[in-house]
């Protein structure tokens, strides 16, 4: 038995990641995928990667071989679990076991890429954010200007096999520069009804004033029901809806 609270010594990764984790979800049989800034996880290599037992120990049946790669930087900064098991990876990385991919990577179960998923061109920068929507479609955001080689500012949608889904239409068409954050998305939520909230560094989202945090309706345009006042002072590092559809967030700010 342990106390409320306390560390469950039943979990023992022993040397565990050499470095951050960023990310972390959970698989409906209790194993954890896990993303970071790590190169190893106990005495086994693992770029940015790995799964972990229910014992917290590597699970060697997913082998991802050399993993995330990229200069300078490989880190997995957000995961999400598809309705089939497989997995989305959204960071910095350049290619994933050696098959291009422009900073995100969808896994089979085992940790082999799946090459149906084609993000060859992908993002031009840092994906910090990764939200599978009910229907298949995947939600970025991040740090990126253009997805599969079209304007994109910060936030965009996939379709299931990583095209880019053109019915997600941010911002006014007339002004593309307007589209989208100003800065860096960091979180994406869905509500039941299909609203879209979005957490980051920005101060404006499609050409109107939203500090750090803003709603979407489904297609990606401003849903002008919800005030957030002067919003956050601060960047908005997660969020999360209760089921009574509050918001709670968490960050930067004060």
């Amino acid at each position: 038995m342990f106390a409320v609270g306390g560390i469950d010594q039943t979990f023992d990764p022993g040397a565990g990641a050499n470095n951050p984790i960023y990310a972390m979800i959970l698989q409906p049989d209790g194993r954890a995928i896990i993303g970071g800034d790590f190169s190893t996880y106990g005495p086994f290599s693992r770029s940015g990667i790995a799964r972990v037992s229910t014992n917290g120990l590597a699970d060697l049946s997913f082998n991802p071989g050399t993993g995330a790669l990229g200069s300078p930087a490989f880190t997995v900064w957000s995961l999400a679990l598809q309705i089939d098991g497989r997995i989305l990876a959204g960071g910095d990385f350049t290619s994933f076991n050696g098959v291009p991919a422009n900073r995100l990577v969808r896994l089979n179960t085992d940790g082999t890429v799946d090459r149906s998923f084609n993000m060859s061109v992908g993002a031009n920068g840092s994906i910090r954010a990764v939200t599978v929507q009910p229907d298949g479609k995947i939600l970025i955001g991040g740090l990126f200007t253009s997805v599969q080689g079209v304007p994109a500012n910060r936030i965009a949608r996939l379709n299931f096999d990583g095209t880019l889904d053109t019915t997600f239409n941010t911002g006014p068409v007339s002004d593309p520069a307007k589209r989208g954050a100003n800065e860096a998305v960091n979180t994406i939520a869905l509500q039941t009804d299909g609203k879209i909230v979005v957490g980051g560094a920005f101060l404006e989202f499609n050409g109107v004033t939203r500090r750090g945090i803003t709603r979407l309706n489904p297609d990606g345009g401003n849903d002008p029901t919800i005030n957030f006042g002067a919003g956050a002072n601060g960047s908005v590092a997660s969020l999360a809806i209760q089921p009574d559809r509050k918001i709670i967030l968490g960050g930067g700010f004060t």
